[in-house]
């Protein structure tokens, strides 16, 4: 009878090591779940704030030059102050938008060339307000003709970056 009360203590004592190893495993697993999705959560919010900082980025590249050109065909002086604000405004939208990206991507080069084609407008930019002021507008429309490529090129890296931002929610989600 001992050695059978022995081997129920055993297998009991084995039962009970093999439970308390399963309940150690759950809360691991579940520990590691957790962290899992904690993850995830963060990289789903940073991609999403990155994905507003693009999409305020492209709307703003894609006014720009829209209010430059209504700035210059307009002839009286309060309408050309208004339209003097609205595309410091909109240049303002575009380079905080810009910035923003800088923060989150600090090694993308497509966004450190964004920077500086922003940095590059800036006195062109200042000389479109000025002649529109004058009413100089031929001069003024060809600073916006020499200004467009480079308000494309914003937009198509913007672009570019837009589609970089779905491969990677995209990886995120397999």
């Amino acid at each position: 009878m001992s050695m059978l009360r022995n081997r129920k203590d055993k297998m009991l004592a084995a039962s009970i090591f093999v439970l308390a190893m399963l309940v150690v495993l759950g809360i691991w697993a579940a520990s590691s779940l957790l962290q899992i999705n904690n993850k995830i959560e963060r990289t789903i919010d940073l991609s999403e704030k990155r994905s507003n900082a693009i999409l305020t980025a492209t709307l703003a590249a894609n006014s720009l030059e829209t209010e430059l050109v209504r700035l210059v065909i307009e002839d009286d002086l309060s309408l050309i102050d208004l339209g003097v604000s609205s595309s410091i405004k909109t240049n303002e939208l575009l380079e905080e938008s810009i910035n923003n990206l800088r923060d989150q991507l600090p090694n993308n080069d497509d966004v450190k060339w964004l920077a500086i084609l922003m940095k590059e407008m800036v006195p062109e930019r200042k000389e479109i307000i000025a002649h529109a002021k004058r009413n100089s507008d031929a001069i003024a429309f060809d600073l916006i003709k020499y200004l467009s490529p480079k308000i494309t090129e914003v937009s198509e890296i913007l672009a570019v970056l837009i589609q970089q931002d779905q491969k990677h929610i995209n990886g995120l989600l397999r």
